[in-house]
């Protein structure tokens, strides 16, 4: 990996080392027992949309993935529309946004060649209510994945401290 990669280039080596380790840990190391998340029904929604999941135990960076193609079918112009919004619904919007103006400036930049895709259910033969129960799993799975790297890095930034 190279040091312009991930905004590593202003950190020291320690810091950068430890960065790199986190990092291939979200890209390498297979952590996450997708059976203990998913059910059988579970695995068949994600056929239906055309989602594979070729690995049952997975790292973190491949869970994301799995949950963006998730999210591919999420109704944001519904969301958008809506006048009162739930904190997880504020959250899911703002990351929306974020992750499509992300992904302009990629194209731009030539790194990537689509804006993020938009599906619809129809025509999976899954209902908007199996949807959103498997999405609320993964997304819940997702949020402690986050919680678990903010305490490495917390935890790192204190063995720091120590020396």
């Amino acid at each position: 990996m190279r040091k312009g990669e991930f905004g590593l280039e202003n950190m020291s080596k320690e810091d950068y080392i430890g960065s790199t380790k986190e990092i291939d840990k979200w890209m390498y190391e297979k952590t996450i027992n997708l059976r203990k998340i998913c059910n059988d029904k579970d695995f068949e929604i994600l056929k239906k949309l055309g989602i594979k999941c070729n690995n049952l135990v997975c790292s973190e960076y491949e869970f994301a993935v799995l949950l963006i193609k998730m999210y591919e079918y999420y109704d944001y112009e519904k969301l958008k529309r809506k006048e009162k919004l739930t904190s997880k619904e504020e959250r899911i919007l703002d990351e929306y946004i974020y992750e499509q103006s992300l992904r302009e400036k990629d194209v731009k930049k030539g790194y990537i060649t689509s804006e993020i895709e938009e599906r619809s259910l129809d025509g999976t033969g899954v209902s908007l209510e199996e949807y959103e129960k498997l999405l609320s799993k993964l997304d819940t799975r997702n949020m402690e994945i986050k919680l678990q790297q903010e305490i490495r890095i917390i935890e790192r930034r204190e063995r720091k401290l120590l020396r």
